[in-house]
């Protein structure tokens, strides 16, 4: 079956919608996961940090100016999931979570390092 010059037309306008449509989707779940990331951080407590690095998140920005931390960071119940934090002059830019770096700690656990905010971070 030979198809026409304009049904190849057709079909392609709808690839390229389809496609759009689909990059447009994950733009705007990345946006959203990245809000809510941030959102729920900040209602979690601070615990300690370890320096990373990922040179390809420096660009056009002066070396200096961006950090990269983990952190373990709890809720109310003392589940703690450790995340990737990037900061850029001293702003948190990103936080991700990473695979399986959780821990459960009991009821009646204590931070031992205090009530440290997670907005702090950026600012050591």
């Amino acid at each position: 079956m030979k198809l026409s010059k304009k049904q190849l037309i057709i079909i392609s306008i709808v690839l390229i919608f389809i496609i759009l449509s689909a990059i447009t989707l994950l733009i705007l779940n990345k946006i959203s996961n990245t809000q809510n990331n941030q959102e729920n951080s900040k209602e979690f407590i601070k615990l300690g940090s370890l320096g990373s690095f990922q040179p390809d998140l420096i660009n056009n920005n002066n070396i200096e100016d961006i950090k990269f931390y983990t952190e373990a960071i709890c809720n109310e119940t003392n589940f703690c999931q450790d995340y990737e934090i990037t900061c850029l002059k001293n702003e948190i830019i990103n936080i991700y979570p990473i695979e399986n770096a959780t821990i459960q700690h009991s009821q009646d656990w204590q931070d031992p390092r205090g009530d440290n905010s997670l907005e702090d971070i950026c600012k050591g």
